[in-house]
């Protein structure tokens, strides 16, 4: 193990997260008081009852409000990005195709959790051999504040679509890390780039994205039960008629208000994946609606397994596919 200065331990963290294939990484001071800033907002968040009905999002508050909660003598968050769109200008329209139902990106390939985890232990492991200190590993299925340390590591802002937007990559990219006992050098925290630019607030046919002026907030907020994302994902019930007659072909998340978003238009100009770790492996994102009707339980549980959406269920699927062939064929 070798003994480096703060600023070399940062370097080195950083070199390697390249070189494993990671596209961003920053370095944050766990005790960065714009955290608590943030866990107050979020707190807020989930007063209001806007995170409907995923109460897991409430029970993790408590874990949340202090990173040594998370690890005992965390000094330092280090966070990664990973891109998993390809970048083509296609990509980054507005998918108005009615002909098929729409997946959203993030779930045309394997399980990306499993994939970044993976390679966070790769990385820790260097890091380990190299530095010392104890670390604890996280992606979007952990009690962490991910997109928050990702703001205050520079990986980006958060944008009016609550997404985590860098001016290169755009936002069509995962976030994970770990905490640190070792202190090393933070990085600067990003600056918001969304100006007046109202795109995915405008484009969002539910109106799920809730401006300040509406909430008396300091940021824009999304009202997760008028998201089409939480609906086809997250509502395991009736999804409201209201909101059935919105969500045009979708059948598995939401990209629109990504899609429209001018620096995911630009991305693919400007910055492409060191990795190619996400790419389609399975025809989920090419199904038609007779394929997907003609899906029993089991092959429903067969396509989806080691996928992202695995925690879909089937009768949720048919559900949303059952409500996306309506409004095809409506339009």
């Amino acid at each position: 193990m070798n003994i480096l200065s703060h600023s070399s331990s940062a370097e080195f963290i950083k070199k390697t997260a390249f070189e494993i294939g990671f596209d961003m990484v920053g370095c944050v001071d766990a005790s960065n008081s714009a955290y608590g800033t943030a866990l107050n907002f979020y707190s807020e968040w989930i007063s209001r009852g806007m995170h409907s009905e995923m109460e897991y999002l409430k029970n993790h508050n408590t874990i949340k409000s202090c990173p040594d909660n998370f690890l005992s003598d965390a000094q330092s968050v280090v966070v990664v990005g990973a891109i998993y769109a390809s970048g083509s200008a296609a990509d980054y329209e507005k998918d108005d195709n009615t002909l098929k139902p729409l997946i959203s990106k993030y779930a045309h390939g394997p399980d990306y959790h499993e994939i970044m985890e993976k390679k966070l232990n790769e990385l820790i492991e260097k890091i380990s051999d190299h530095l010392g200190g104890a670390h604890r590993l996280f992606v979007d299925r952990h009690p962490v504040m991910d997109r928050t340390w990702a703001t205050l590591g520079g990986l980006g802002w958060i944008g009016k679509n609550t997404c985590v937007i860098n001016r290169k990559a755009g936002s069509f990219f995962f976030i994970g890390g770990f905490f640190f006992t070792l202190k090393i050098n933070a990085d600067r925290p990003a600056t918001d780039h969304c100006g007046r630019c109202r795109l995915c607030i405008d484009a969002c046919p539910t109106h799920a994205i809730l401006e300040p002026k509406q909430t008396g907030l300091n940021r824009h907020v999304i009202q997760s039960d008028l998201c089409i994302s939480y609906q086809t994902i997250e509502n395991r019930g009736e999804i409201p008629s209201a909101i059935q007659n919105k969500m045009g072909s979708w059948v598995v998340g939401c990209d629109i208000c990504q899609q429209v978003c001018p620096w995911n238009r630009q991305r693919g100009e400007t910055m492409q994946p060191r990795q190619t770790w996400f790419k389609s492996q399975h025809s989920l994102a090419s199904l038609t609606y007779e394929e997907g009707e003609s899906l029993t339980a089991s092959d429903w549980k067969s396509r989806v397994k080691g996928s992202a959406i695995s925690r879909l269920k089937y009768q949720q699927f048919i559900r949303n596919l059952k409500i996306a062939k309506k409004n095809s064929s409506s339009e």
